[in-house]
């Protein structure tokens, strides 16, 4: 998070500790001040919140992060927002923002999520405009073109008690200039004689991060496709702005992973600087994963600190296979099928080797065929 003088920030996380119940959880905010060059810790208290919101904290996956105003939020598409308000004051206060209660559950019999929530949500901010997008389709559960969906745009300020609807559009109304069909031909319904996104298979959302009714659409022509394209829609207008194609490589059956991300200037990626630098640290200890470092340091950050939350529940002697398994597939690698074998491996090679990498490593192979590659 950057400072109000523009030249220092400060670098935070959360953490988190189960003392065996829902509503038994500390926690803790850890603050780096690049003017002081040190840490700071502070408990957070959940006594202002309702006792809804404290369980939705606890069971909070505290994952993606998001900078909203002078706040910081961690995002979990499943439930809402874990906000830490007055980072910068030295008395970071814990707030939970909850999606809007409408929203479209792909829940199964068992209450599992039947879809991974990234295909059909997601969060952007401008300032302190929080803009939540949902997608509802006519079958979620098979993805291919002709299937038709609609997309609700929501918005709120932190200030608000609640989301308020900004735009809908109905795929089925969105024109697409005839001079897009250059760019995509697969874009052609003979029956119709005209440009249609429903030849396409959608497979994310994201809302765009200004004050405006954008969003951009990832999606395919054939699912088995090395590259796919990025189209923004403009909902009021409902009408294609632009559309981009990109390359999946490998990750061509991931490609829920891709979300907007900004770098911000102060991470010094120059090799050999005097500041110390964890992109090529990381990449030399996690070379077996072959990934760029900018990935790296991403995935194993989140992997160690979920692979510590997954010890601590399973500490808990009346938790059972299936709550270790829900657990797994929340993992914040979950969508990244061919980089967890050799990160068990890595982990289980540091200080990280614990009771959850031994899980990891003893159900990899069944998960990894049931919940990665599905």
């Amino acid at each position: 998070m950057p400072c109000a003088d523009g030249e220092h920030y400060a670098v935070t996380y959360i953490d988190r500790q189960c003392l065996g119940k829902d509503s038994d959880w500390w926690f803790h905010a850890h603050v780096f001040s690049s003017e002081t060059r040190a840490w700071s810790s502070h408990r957070l208290s959940l006594r202002h919140l309702s006792k809804s919101d404290r369980l939705m904290c606890c069971r909070h996956a505290l994952s993606r992060q998001i900078a909203v105003a002078g706040s910081l939020g961690w995002v979990d598409l499943m439930s809402g927002i874990v906000l830490l308000c007055n980072l910068l004051d030295g008395n970071p206060v814990i707030k939970f923002i909850p999606f809007p209660e409408s929203r479209v559950s792909f829940l199964d019999e068992d209450g599992h999520p039947e879809l991974a929530p990234q295909y059909y949500c997601n969060v952007a901010c401008c300032g302190d405009l929080i803009k939540f997008i949902e997608v509802e389709f006519d079958d979620p559960v098979v993805r291919t073109s002709g299937i038709g969906w609609r997309a609700t745009l929501w918005e709120r300020k932190i200030s608000w008690d609640k989301w308020e609807i900004r735009s809908t559009v109905d795929v089925a109304n969105i024109s697409v200039d005839q001079s897009f069909s250059a760019v995509l031909p697969g874009l052609w319904f003979d029956e119709t004689q005209k440009l249609d996104l429903k030849k396409l298979i959608f497979y994310t959302p994201l809302p765009s991060r200004r004050d405006d009714d954008l969003f951009y659409m990832v999606a395919k022509v054939n699912a088995d496709d090395e590259t796919a394209w990025a189209i923004a829609v403009d909902m009021e207008r409902a009408a294609v702005e632009a559309m981009a194609q990109f390359s999946l490589g490998r990750y061509k059956y991931h490609i829920a992973m891709y979300s907007s991300c900004d770098f911000p200037k102060y991470l010094n990626m120059t090799p050999g600087a005097d500041m110390y630098n964890p992109v090529d640290k990381c990449s030399k200890r996690m070379s077996v994963a072959r990934l760029s470092a900018k990935q790296c340091v991403v995935q194993v950050l989140r992997t160690l600190d979920w692979l510590q939350e997954l010890d601590q529940c399973l500490e808990i002697e009346r938790s059972t296979d299936n709550t270790y398994r829900l657990l797994l597939q929340f993992s914040p690698v979950s969508s990244l099928c061919s980089s967890i074998r050799p990160m068990v491996k890595y982990a289980s090679q540091g200080e990280a080797a614990s009771k959850a990498v031994d899980f990891c490593r003893r159900y990899i192979d069944e998960e990894t065929r049931h919940l990665f590659v599905k």
